[in-house]
């Protein structure tokens, strides 16, 4: 009898593991998966790359709120998200030979993760240029130079957007090492280990005991501490704004630590090796949260800031090295009290920072160096 007894906590332990995994897949058949993902990155995004051909059209909200996971700071948003064949998010319908003037590589600010198709920077860029304008978001640099469709096909101009966050030489370096060591397409590597791919895959999948366990945690830990958890740094209780951790650290580190020499010899090799596939090249410094608007950090973190941002530094030097390039910084510091650019809990642009970044990026083409797009 003891000995039943003994085996009882067990036998539910193995129940409940089970039953989890059960629980999600029934739920699966029954609930949209949209329910369970905050937004259509998390949907879309498959072992590192866009799903081809995919939709979504619905309800978003910010990834900040959902990586605490509390609804207290959420807000929602209605977002249509397109790919096409090649999982590329649309701007527009490609060329018939599906070579492109211009292309914009960079992360998922320039996506567009928060906005709907026609409101990203790239889709933006199309009707004051005059040129189709492809969205090579989800891509690093690297990436881009290893296609081999833009090898043979390479546009009049590459747009390479960078977050102020990651302008930091061993990170840019660190980047270029693994996309160029990742560039051939075979399962070698990472991909070729069956465990680690099948966790990535997971860790990826919205579930319902995920969301439930998450959610279910994250009130527990504002209700009891008044915390959000260690990547959200600091919020703005007024105005509801939530500032990721990584964007704080780089924002508050201390100006002998910056390597903006470092910063730029990045950013050259990157324009060399753009040049010599025959594209012309321009940089844009893209500011974050912290940088547009620090004065919504807490006075302690605020005071312990350098006098003037990276972002900035970094813009002046590459002015001095003659790196064509746009820097976000100035023009959104300027509008950031006039008009809201970024969603409160999200660590991106809202449809009037992408088209600040759009309006600023056309105007340095058109007035300041028309040469990039040629005849």
């Amino acid at each position: 009898m003891n000995g039943a007894n003994a085996r009882r906590p067990l036998l539910w332990i193995a129940i409940v593991w089970l039953a989890i995994p059960v629980t999600d897949a029934l739920v699966s058949l029954c609930v949209p998966r949209t329910v369970f993902a905050f937004r259509p990155w998390e949907l879309a995004r498959r072992r590192g790359r866009f799903e081809s051909d995919f939709t979504f059209d619905g309800k978003a909200s910010g990834d900040l709120s959902n990586i605490a996971h509390t609804a207290r700071f959420r807000t929602d948003w209605h977002e249509v998200f397109r790919t096409d064949a090649k999982g590329r998010r649309i701007t527009s319908p490609p060329p018939a030979d599906d070579k492109w003037p211009v292309v914009v590589v960079g992360d998922s600010q320039t996506v567009g993760a928060g906005v709907s198709d026609g409101e990203t920077m790239p889709a933006l860029l199309e009707e004051p240029l005059g040129v189709p304008v492809l969205n090579y978001g989800g891509h690093s640099i690297w990436e881009y130079l290893g296609d081999e469709h833009f090898r043979r096909n390479p546009p009049r101009l590459v747009v390479w957007m960078f977050l102020d966050r990651a302008m930091l030489p061993n990170v840019m370096e660190r980047v270029r090492r693994r996309d160029v060591e990742d560039a051939d397409p075979t399962p070698t590597g990472y991909e070729s280990n069956l465990f680690k791919s099948i966790h990535l895959h997971l860790k990826e999948k919205p579930t319902f005991s995920r969301w439930v366990s998450r959610r279910a945690f994250g009130e527990l830990r504002w209700w009891s501490c008044r915390s959000l958890g260690p990547s959200v740094a600091a919020f703005h209780e007024p105005t509801g704004m939530l500032f990721y951790a990584p964007e704080v650290e780089t924002f508050l580190r201390p100006e002998a630590e910056w390597d903006v020499d470092g910063v730029v010899a990045e950013i050259e090799l990157v324009r060399d090796a753009v040049r010599e596939t025959g594209s012309e090249f321009l940089f844009v410094v893209a500011p974050t949260k912290t940088t547009i608007y620090p004065e919504r950090l807490p006075a302690e973190l605020r005071e312990q800031s350098p006098s003037r941002p990276l972002a900035a530094v970094v813009g002046d030097r590459l002015e001095e090295a003659g790196v064509p390039h746009v820097n976000l910084y100035a023009p959104f510091r300027a509008s950031a009290e006039a008009e809201l650019l970024m969603h409160p809990d999200d660590t991106h642009w809202n449809r009037a920072g992408n088209r600040l970044a759009a309006e600023e990026i056309a105007r340095y083409l058109r007035e300041e160096r028309p040469d990039l797009l040629g005849p």
